[in-house]
């Protein structure tokens, strides 16, 4: 018999039209305004490729279709296409289409690319100071054709006036900070290029500084002091009495020397704030509110009155004529014994005493008084002046001046006869700070 022999064949692969492509578009803002443009697809056979902008063809997987060395670079592989678009222009978006054909079929897919090329460049930089000089510009890919308008938006607000690429700030100021973008539109278009917002900040020295005081006479003789300041970037605060730093933004309470339990800081941006518990004479006077930053200084002053000097009028500010009378000077400090005391009667200085004994009091007494404390040689603290009203047979008489007053005298008498009546709308208690005659 004869040897039998076998014969193989091939195996068969299987053969279908392409599948629907796939395309993309990455935008390289870093690579000098380039786009790559990927398709590929799922094909056996193999699949012929091909990539158009609209109608336009650009390029297949036999080779590109403009010149290689231009804008365009073709790279082809099997069942896959990149073009590489560089130095792109508002022309180049619209529609793109990748088709795919074999011998057995073809199908296709498309994307619309924008190109969102306009950007915002700014001179010197975003990071600006008040007054300086500052030029935007709005740059928009290569091949703008000419008569492409340009919109300027500041915080999303059309800046009507600036129809421009180049938007100027000789001095730029406070109002004018905020997020620029830019849009360019070219002629007979209806597409528009659209800039990502970039934010100007403006910084500026310290302004507006305000120094704010306030007292409390009530038990606890709360003082308080305010001081506010408008700056960018934020200032350091000092508070100064007189040469000493009493409290600052950087170190809270007092200088290197240690501070007074008595004082309570608060800080916030801006904002400096200081409690004075048990506020007394020594911590009367000017205080200054120094406010620093990078670009500058300012400062403001205030009066800190903390109503620790009043008169004391025994048994009353009303009293009848012959009476008694005893005026005294009271004052909260640490330190009674190192003061001068000064009166004044109607404005006029009278004596120096810590209270005035009026045994027979007449009505050439009825008028203002108001003392003065001190240091020696220096200039006093003054009360509040307060009013000795005196009651006569034929009437009575108010800061000097004659009143008649037909109505019974019993009843001014009875004007609460023995209490007393302060120069201030609160009560002053003196503890062991003054003494009461």
């Amino acid at each position: 018999c004869g040897e039998l022999g076998w014969v193989a064949s091939a195996p068969s692969v299987p053969a279908d039209p392409p599948d629907r492509p796939k395309l993309s578009a990455l935008l390289d803002m870093g690579q000098g305004h380039m786009a790559l443009f990927i398709c590929t697809v799922d094909s056996r056979p193999l699949a012929l490729l091909a990539l158009f902008h609209g109608e336009h063809l650009l390029a297949t997987s036999l080779g590109p279709q403009v010149p290689s060395h231009g804008r365009f670079q073709a790279k082809a592989e099997a069942n896959s296409l990149k073009l590489e678009v560089r130095e792109l222009g508002l022309g180049d978006s619209g529609s793109y289409r990748c088709e795919a054909t074999n011998v057995l079929g073809s199908s296709n897919t498309s994307l619309f690319f924008q190109v969102r090329g306009a950007w915002v460049q700014v001179s010197p930089s975003p990071e600006l100071q008040e007054g300086q000089a500052v030029v935007l510009s709005c740059q928009v890919p290569t091949g703008v054709p000419e008569g492409t308008s340009y919109r300027w938006y500041r915080d999303g607000q059309p800046l009507q006036e600036s129809t421009s690429a180049t938007l100027r700030f000789a001095a730029i100021t406070l109002t004018q900070a905020g997020a620029y973008h830019c849009q360019a539109q070219a002629p007979g278009s209806a597409t528009t290029s659209l800039a990502v917002p970039i934010s100007l900040h403006v910084s500026y020295a310290p302004r507006h500084v305000t120094l704010t005081t306030l007292m409390d006479t009530g038990p606890g003789r709360l003082g308080l002091l305010l001081c506010r300041v408008d700056s960018d970037p934020p200032a350091q605060l000092r508070l100064l009495h007189g040469d000493r730093l009493v409290a600052s933004t950087l170190q809270g309470v007092g200088g290197p020397e240690g501070s007074s339990p008595r004082l309570h800081v608060a800080v916030a941006p801006n904002t400096l704030r200081l409690e004075i518990h048990g506020a007394m004479l020594e911590d009367e006077g000017v205080y200054i509110c120094e406010a620093s930053n990078t670009l500058g200084q300012a400062s403001a002053s205030a009066d800190f009155d903390a109503q620790a000097v009043n008169v004391q009028v025994w048994p009353g500010a009303t009293v009848r004529e012959g009476q008694l009378v005893n005026l005294t000077c009271l004052v909260w400090t640490t330190h009674p014994a190192q003061l001068t005391y000064t009166w004044y009667q109607d404005g006029q200085q009278r004596l120096d005493a810590h209270s005035i004994p009026l045994p027979n009091v007449t009505v050439r007494d009825a008028t203002s008084y108001r003392c003065g404390v001190g240091p020696p040689g220096r200039a006093p603290r003054l009360s509040r002046p307060i009013t000795l009203d005196v009651l006569c047979e034929s009437g009575w008489m108010q800061g000097g001046t004659h009143r008649n007053d037909r109505s019974p005298q019993g009843s001014r008498h009875g004007r609460n006869p023995t209490g007393v009546q302060w120069g201030t709308r609160y009560p002053v208690a003196s503890g062991a700070l003054g003494k009461e005659h």
